[in-house]
């Protein structure tokens, strides 16, 4: 599984019609809680999540991450919650803000949910969130 589509077991795959060799972080991240307003963690994950999807020592500059740290910064101003983008709005174009992909290993989903606890209050991953996605990715693949 790559690092953007670890939301989703082997077995939901499957019954999809969808049958990977491993899950990588584009489709992964589709996959990620979709409704959820995008906030400082969710972009740190995904920073976090694209530089190892890439192999860059940084963002890509119109990348995901960059997409995810602009509407984490409009999400903080904004009061009602209809009003705020959704971690699905910033990545439903993941595969195609991405130069490269590859399969989620442990050592990706370590880095991505330190990023995401570092930088929430309560220091929790969100449960179906970017590193929750990313770890279940990194699970499956593991086991192949």
């Amino acid at each position: 599984m790559s690092i953007a589509s670890c939301a989703i077991s082997t077995k939901t795959w499957h019954v999809l019609g969808y049958y990977p060799d491993s899950l990588t972080f584009h489709l992964v991240s589709a996959l990620s809680a979709g409704g959820k307003p995008v906030d400082v963690g969710d972009a740190a994950a995904i920073h976090a999540a694209e530089i190892r999807a890439t192999g860059r020592m940084q963002a890509v500059p119109v990348g995901v991450a960059a997409k995810a740290e602009a509407a984490a910064a409009h999400n903080i101003g904004t009061i009602r919650e209809e009003d705020k983008t959704k971690l699905g709005d910033i990545l439903a174009d993941a595969k195609s803000r991405l130069p490269k992909d590859k399969p989620a290993t442990r050592l990706d989903a370590e880095g991505v949910i330190a990023a995401e606890t570092r930088n929430k209050p309560d220091l929790a991953t969100y449960p179906g969130g970017v590193a929750s996605a990313v770890a279940a990715a990194a699970k499956v693949n593991q086991e192949k």
